[in-house]
C-alpha cells in the first residue's frame, strides 16, 4: 500500500513536471524557427543594401561622367 502510494505520488510529480517541460521544449523550437527566419531574412536586407550602395555608386560615376562630358564639348565648341 505504501510502496503503491510512493509510486503514485512519483507518477503524479512526473506528470507535473512534463508538462511545462514540453510546452518549454516546443517554445524553444519555436524561437529556433523564428531566429532562422529572420537570419534568412537578415542575409536578404544585406544583399539589397550592397545592391543599393553598387547603384548609388554608378550614378555617382554617370554624373561625373556627364560632367565631364559637358566639359569636353564645351572645349570642343571653343
Amino acid at each position: 500500500m505504501a510502496r503503491e502510494l510512493k509510486l503514485q505520488v512519483v507518477l503524479s510529480a512526473l506528470d507535473k513536471i512534463t508538462g511545462p517541460l514540453k510546452k518549454a521544449r516546443a517554445g524553444s523550437k519555436e524561437l529556433a524557427s523564428a531566429l532562422k527566419a529572420t537570419r534568412d531574412r537578415l542575409k536578404q536586407l544585406e544583399g539589397q543594401s550592397g545592391k543599393i550602395d553598387s547603384f548609388r555608386k554608378l550614378a555617382s560615376g554617370i554624373r561625373d561622367t556627364r560632367t565631364a562630358m559637358t566639359e569636353a564639348q564645351a572645349k570642343v565648341r571653343d
